[in-house]
């Protein structure tokens, strides 16, 4: 009985590797490949060549099969190739674009408040020229009443300045610190008017102090912490140098330009 089995088994094997199955031509029987120099590689492989390392070391190279070669159990081979990264390469990745990150955020913080400064410096100087020419000619007092409703009102549908609250009580931030806010208010009991930026960061000066003094008749810069310097009056003449000098880091200055 055990014999009988082996025989029929034997039968069923030799059925699937040499004879053809029913409506297919008949096949040669497959022949082993030899891998050695000189070998005959135009007979038809057997199955099991393609598992079998060529000339190059690859699985099945010679055999011309395109499946992967298995290992153990049926378990398909790892290709070197396609192996991707572990989570210690991509923890150190990603820490060293943290750092990058932690490093650039302030240049270009800084390098954005730069580009602002011309622009925040115009339209203030055009206020100020604004303001002049519609005072009140031989008044004493030409600019009694004037606040940062006017600014306000002038401003709103610039993209530099961004305008809230109500027409009575507006507030106008200018940009260049955080949360920096632009008022304007009488002085002289109205015969000058002011205009004060405040938490002004340190990469906008002395930029916008030298753009405003060709437009402002005094201007006077107070650090946080510190007391208000005059850098330019009718006694002082305007430095670059003296106002740079003048600035304190971060958002923590004052600037206050006097027009009348």
């Amino acid at each position: 009985m055990y014999i009988r089995k082996m025989s029929v088994g034997f039968m069923d094997h030799v059925r699937q590797r040499i004879l053809p199955l029913e409506g297919e031509p008949a096949r040669e029987p497959c022949r082993r490949l030899s891998h050695a120099p000189g070998g005959n590689h135009a007979e038809r492989p057997c199955p099991d060549d393609a598992f079998l390392p060529g000339e190059d070391g690859r699985p099945g190279a010679q055999a011309g099969v395109g499946r992967p070669a298995r290992g153990p159990a049926g378990r398909r081979r790892a290709d070197p190739s396609q192996a991707g990264f572990s989570l210690v390469e991509v923890s150190i990745v990603m820490a060293i674009v943290l750092l990058l990150a932690i490093i650039a955020i302030p240049s270009v913080s800084a390098y954005v408040i730069e580009s602002k400064v011309p622009k925040v410096g115009e339209e203030l100087a055009r206020f100020i020229l604004h303001t002049r020419v519609n005072a009140s000619n031989g008044s004493s007092t030409p600019y009694s009443g004037i606040n940062t409703a006017n600014l306000a009102n002038m401003v709103r549908g610039s993209s530099i300045f961004s305008v809230t609250g109500n027409e009575t009580a507006p507030t106008v931030l200018h940009g260049l610190g955080s949360e920096g806010e632009v008022s304007v208010a009488e002085a002289g009991a109205g015969a000058a008017f002011t205009i004060t930026l405040s938490k002004v960061n340190h990469a906008a000066c002395p930029a916008i102090s030298s753009v405003m003094q060709r437009v402002s008749d005094e201007i006077t810069i107070t650090p946080q912490g510190g007391a208000a310097a005059v850098i330019k009056d009718g006694a002082t003449r305007y430095s670059a140098l003296e106002a740079e000098s003048r600035c304190s880091q971060g958002d923590a200055n004052t600037f206050t330009f006097t027009a009348g």
